[in-house]
């Protein structure tokens, strides 16, 4: 886009003063942010006041969207064995997700956050319950990783392709990749060239050791291959055509700079690649735990908690998830579950919406996310009732992936999708074909309640006001969220039947009361006409809805423009 925006510009096409205003917005940014300052002072890395604010966003953003006959918070004197059951509640995710990924100080997984919580005072036993870890092994950041070629200012794998297994012939093609994961399926054409009798690929890299300790380096695939760290054979394994898991441990210190090298060959059109570590104190799951040993272990504990969800090999940087249900046969494994322990609580990771058809047979569904360094400090916190949930959801959980627009209109393509819903975007398709959701935009329960008192409207010629009062009619201290849908009743045009105009978040205490202002301009009211191409505010009845989440709104007050 730079060479044909240059090109248009000394062709005449664009004004100097389109440039100006891209040059100016990049300069407000760079002063701003103090990067031209003299005076600027250094930043200061990872100080505790930084780590608090990781906790504190990690409070309030956990959403507790289920919880039946108050199962939550439990009460530690009353459990005696709490069985964690998954495979996320040993992995940590602050370094994955491609460019999302951080070099965290410290990362506390949900075990190791209900070890700490709870110490000797209720049993805690562990399971994976299902075949995950295998298939989704945690990746070494690019932060730590360059490619051998000196200069080359990239960060990941060098890969060679080479159409014999000892790499004795001319090399056919090199790229360069962030991650060690190669899926060919048959048909697939890897690159022009390559034979699909006999072929093989090298991966290389440069490590810096993050920190000192010991490793584990794991390679997951169907065929032969070698690890080398520097000169140093890890791993060799002949031809198979069964998925295993190859592990190697390795004495690290912080600091060192070393080579890692793998070498993989097939003799099909079908291959599998996966390579990834586990850090120094990381529990490694074991892919062959079975369900039974997770249901045995269901069966003898006083109450159940299953980390499930998702994890950065299906939450990921330039790629869909292929299904909507949760991988691994979690969904069967979770109704399993529910079926010998009636006190299982699910806490779901991960980035984005996915089916529960478990739902209503467990009592309480926690959906931590992606919570940061501190994620199962809080997650036993709030499991426990020392946090008390107030996060809400972003998105709206569909029953079925056929609920979403982009399936019911047929506009989910690879290549090009066209948005066939038009302005009906997230919940507003859901309220406008009137389609109940398994959980709602705006949605999230805490251990208080609430109440919405005494709206009122006052209209000026500029702003609209809206009033509510809220009250904490619970018996502990909470925080919820206010939230403001505006209704146009007559238009001129399809606009959603509310939108989403404001959202305020607010703590209270037991039996206290505030009252709530939201300001509204007449843009509020507007919608953009594309006749005019401007904002167009058109005179008639509106409708404003008050409540926590996009299908609760209990209140409602009506004004005229």
């Amino acid at each position: 886009m730079a060479n044909a925006f240059l090109e248009g510009l000394r062709a005449g096409r664009y004004p100097l003063s389109e440039l100006d205003d891209k040059v100016r917005r990049i300069l407000r940014v760079i002063f701003a942010c103090g990067m031209k300052d003299p005076q600027r002072k250094q930043g200061a890395q990872h100080p505790p006041e930084h780590l608090q604010v990781a906790r504190r966003v990690a409070e309030e953003g956990v959403v507790l969207l289920q919880n039946k006959e108050g199962q939550l918070p439990w009460d530690a004197a009353r459990i005696k064995t709490l069985a964690v059951i998954g495979d996320n509640a040993m992995r940590r995710h602050c370094q994955g997700g491609g460019s999302s990924g951080v070099k965290a100080v410290y990362e506390v997984t949900p075990w190791e956050g209900l070890q700490k919580k709870l110490g000797d005072r209720v049993r805690l036993v562990h399971t994976q319950g299902y075949p995950e870890a295998a298939k989704s092994l945690p990746q070494i950041p690019d932060a730590y990783l360059s490619t051998v070629d000196a200069g080359s200012g990239i960060k990941g794998w060098r890969v060679e392709w080479n159409n014999f297994h000892e790499f004795e012939g001319p090399t056919l093609a090199v790229e360069y990749r962030d991650k060690v994961s190669l899926r060919i399926q048959e048909g697939e054409f890897v690159h022009e060239g390559l034979r699909r009798d006999w072929w093989a690929t090298r991966w290389t890299a440069e490590l810096t050791v993050p920190e000192t300790g010991r490793y584990t380096f794991a390679l997951n695939t169907d065929f032969w291959g070698r690890l080398y760290l520097d000169d140093r054979e890890l791993i060799a394994f002949k031809a198979n055509k069964d998925l295993v898991l190859h592990q190697a441990e390795v004495e690290l210190v912080q600091g060192q700079k070393l080579r890692l090298k793998i070498e993989y060959g097939h003799s099909t059109e079908e291959a599998l690649l996966e390579f990834g570590w586990f850090l120094p104190g990381q529990v490694i799951p074991e892919p062959g735990e079975s369900r039974e040993a997770a249901l045995a272990l269901a069966r003898e504990a006083d109450a159940v908690l299953v980390v499930g969800g998702l994890n950065h090999f299906h939450d990921n940087e330039g790629m869909d998830r292929e299904s909507y249900v949760l991988p691994g046969g979690q969904d069967e494994l979770i109704s399993e579950i529910a079926q010998v322990n009636a006190n299982t609580v699910v806490l779901l990771i991960g980035g984005s919406a996915h089916a529960m058809p478990w739902a209503e047979q467990v009592k309480a569904i926690v959906l931590g996310g992606y919570a940061g360094s501190d994620a199962g400090t809080v997650f036993a916190e709030l499991l426990f009732g020392g946090v008390n949930p107030s996060g809400k959801l972003t998105y709206t959980v569909a029953r079925r992936l056929e609920d979403y627009p982009s399936r019911a209109l047929d506009d989910y393509d690879k290549d090009i999708c066209h948005y066939k819903e038009g302005v009906l975007v997230g919940y507003r398709w859901f309220d406008a074909k009137g389609i109940e959701p398994l959980f709602p935009f705006g949605h999230g329960l805490s251990y208080s309640s609430f109440e919405f008192l005494d709206p009122r409207v006052e209209c000026e010629e500029e702003e609209i006001r809206v009033a509510v009062k809220l009250r904490n009619s619970g018996s502990r201290e909470g925080k919820e969220v206010v939230q403001l849908y505006l209704e146009d009743v007559e238009s001129s045009v399809p606009r959603p039947c509310r939108e989403l105009k404001g959202f305020q978040k607010v703590e209270l205490k037991p039996g206290e009361e505030r009252e709530l202002i939201f300001s509204l301009t007449r843009r509020d009211c507007s919608f953009w006409d594309e006749v005019t191409h401007a904002w167009k505010c058109e005179p008639g009845e509106f409708v404003a809805h008050l409540g926590n989440s996009s299908r609760h709104l209990p209140v409602r007050v009506k004004f005229k423009l």
